[in-house]
């Protein structure tokens, strides 16, 4: 009941396959229903029907073996793209730089008011006081690295030492920081025999780093009380 259609050109003859009578069927057909006109089934009779259908069931069977061993090559493949895929380790997130790790505030509120026994009024005085002291001193080490004259390092080094201890009493974190760098590098390169023609800029560039945190620290002066007093209410002793 389920035999293929053979057609008119399907003659058994000796030698030939069963495939290869379905190709010729398949051919035969294919040509009639294109007239219009299939013998055995009718103008309709592959109007109704997938010719792909046919001419995979045409195939012979070797070919079939190869597409399905495809398909089953194709079906793991798919298998492995669903499976869920290991997530890649995120890369560290970059190490802040130096300087943004160690950039400490203006002014350390609570140090300076721990110096100044918790005198709103003391404090605003010692700020101003120490203002004025260590813009003295940013401004005597840009002029010794501008001229670079006799000791001229070790004068830097000098100035930025005053500039470190009154910063610290008063509580300018970041200006005491930049201050005990500066005489640091000022001290070790005075100690070298020789000379590098980078340690004058150098110097320079370290001297008015200081004169620009210093100012920092007088325009923080000039408002200060509001600041200093706000600490003192929040933090009672």
């Amino acid at each position: 009941a389920n035999r293929p259609y053979r057609g008119e050109d399907a003659v058994r003859a000796p030698g030939r396959t069963a495939v290869t009578r379905w190709n010729d069927a398949f051919r035969a057909s294919l040509r009639a229903a294109v007239a219009g006109t299939s013998a055995a089934a009718g103008p309709r009779a592959w109007a109704d029907r997938d010719p792909a259908s046919c001419s995979r069931r045409a195939r012979p069977s070797g070919v079939r073996k190869n597409q399905m061993k495809r398909g089953s090559e194709e079906g793991d493949e798919d298998k492995e793209a669903k499976k869920p895929k290991e997530m890649a380790a995120p890369a560290p997130a970059p190490a802040p730089s130096p300087e943004k790790e160690a950039e400490a505030p203006v002014c350390n509120v609570g140090n300076l008011l721990e110096i100044c026994d918790q005198d709103v009024d003391f404090a605003v005085e010692l700020v101003g006081e120490g203002g004025q002291e260590m813009t003295g001193h940013a401004a005597k080490a840009v002029s010794r690295a501008t001229s670079m004259d006799d000791a001229w390092l070790t004068a830097i080094k000098t100035h930025a030492h005053s500039i470190k201890g009154v910063a610290g009493n008063l509580g300018m974190e970041r200006l005491r920081a930049h201050a005990a760098a500066t005489e640091s590098w000022a001290r070790t390169t005075a100690a070298e025999v020789d000379r590098k023609p980078e340690d004058g800029p150098l110097a320079l560039e370290k001297s008015q780093r200081l004169v620009e945190l210093v100012a920092e620290v007088v325009e923080w002066g000039k408002s200060s009380r509001a600041t200093i007093e706000a600490h003192a209410r929040a933090n009672p002793v």
